[in-house]
């Protein structure tokens, strides 16, 4: 076997991409490895292998194509128009994340008879037939994507069990989740109040105001999402390292967070033309900024309507949900103090000079009482 084979800034054209077998720690990146006969990248019987930022397009096989290999991390790649984007055969423990995967000739990621992968913050889109296929894989995760217009389904699911998806935004694909074999269940929501995917041909309500459906969304009996969103899901995250989910049905057109008033800014915009009405369910870490929170939507001239401040809270998290008349908006969330490190300073700062006063003010005291007591001489009897 082979260790820390790199790969880097190479084109790779016309040939049988790049192979890696029975290899540790190898490390493919800034590529651009296009219109190769075979796959764009092999590995076989590898570990720890890091493929990231490389250019992977029109190869006749899959893009990249794991087999009986383990830790690996497929990130920041441009994986389009290949056969498969992504094909796990047999390989566990593995990240793919933040990859376009798009208008690729059949599937977009394929996983089979693998497990513990995590399947994350991925743009997989406009492929032939299905956006994710999960054939006799159980206990993935599949997170944080967004499933679009692909052709056939979102994900199917055959044969796979205690997968858990949640937090995607199933948008338009010509089914979004198919079920090819009944009696396997997976899991469609993170529990209330994380809840589940947004699904775009979900038709339930909203009576309560907390962004989350009145109903379930039901695929069968052993496979429904609890808590549908109510709008598309998106996390940011922020200078201090702390994400901000934002569920909104409303374009989240830029996200800014301000360390120095501990203030998030967004700018919305209608979705549709016709759209009149928008919400955001904020979920805001307290050690980011510490409640209670107000909402300013255009200094003051748009009126915030449905404001729940405390939608729902826990030890480390709090929701808050608002909502608005539709047009384009600049939507300020302010919190009343600063950070919990920032207030645990000053707190501090306080106690010490409150103990500093005390201090002084008790010397002072028993300076004067020692100045003012008259002499006395003890006499011993006897």
């Amino acid at each position: 076997s082979v260790s820390n084979v790199t790969i880097k800034k190479t084109q790779i054209q016309g040939f049988d991409g790049i192979s890696l077998d029975y290899t540790s720690g190898g490390m493919i990146c800034e590529n651009i490895i296009e219109a190769n006969s075979g796959h764009g990248i092999r590995a076989d019987h590898s570990s720890n292998t890091t493929i990231v930022g490389n250019s992977i397009t029109t190869n006749d096989h899959n893009g990249i194509n794991l087999r009986w290999s383990c830790y690996s991390t497929i990130s920041g790649n441009n994986i389009t128009n290949n056969y498969d984007g992504v094909y796990l055969d047999e390989s566990n423990s593995s990240t793919i994340i933040g990859n376009i995967i798009a208008v690729n000739k059949n599937y977009g990621i394929r996983i089979h008879l693998s497990s513990d992968n995590t399947i994350r913050e991925n743009v997989i889109e406009t492929n032939r037939f299905y956006g994710i296929y999960l054939h006799n894989s159980s206990d993935n995760i599949i997170a944080k994507n967004s499933i679009k217009n692909n052709s056939g389904v979102g994900v199917l699911v055959w044969g796979s069990s205690n997968n858990v998806i949640y937090h995607n935004n199933f948008v338009d694909n010509s089914q979004q989740v198919y079920i090819q074999m009944p009696g396997y269940a997976n899991f469609l929501d993170n529990g209330y109040p994380s809840g589940g995917n947004y699904w775009s041909d979900y038709t339930g309500a909203d009576s309560n105001f907390d962004g989350i459906g009145d109903t379930q969304y039901v695929i069968d009996s052993n496979n429904i999402d609890n808590y549908p969103l109510m709008g598309m899901f998106h996390s940011f995250n922020t200078s201090r390292g702390y994400h901000v989910n934002v569920i909104s049905n409303s374009t989240i057109e830029d996200f800014e967070y301000f360390e120095s008033n501990s203030t998030i800014r967004m700018h919305v915009s209608n979705m549709t033309a016709n759209q009149t009405y928008g919400f955001c369910r904020v979920c805001i870490p307290k050690d980011l900024m510490c409640p209670p929170y107000t909402v300013v939507i255009d200094d003051g001239v748009t009126a915030v309507l449905h404001f729940n401040e405390t939608a729902y809270a826990n030890g480390t998290h709090i929701w808050i949900y608002f909502a608005y008349e539709h047009s384009t908006h600049e939507v300020d969330i302010i919190a009343s103090y600063g950070n919990y490190d920032s207030l645990f300073m000053i707190a501090t700062l306080i106690i010490i000079a409150l103990a500093v006063t005390v201090y002084r003010v008790f010397r002072a005291q028993r300076h004067l009482r020692k100045k003012h007591t008259p002499f006395s001489t003890n006499l011993n009897v006897f």
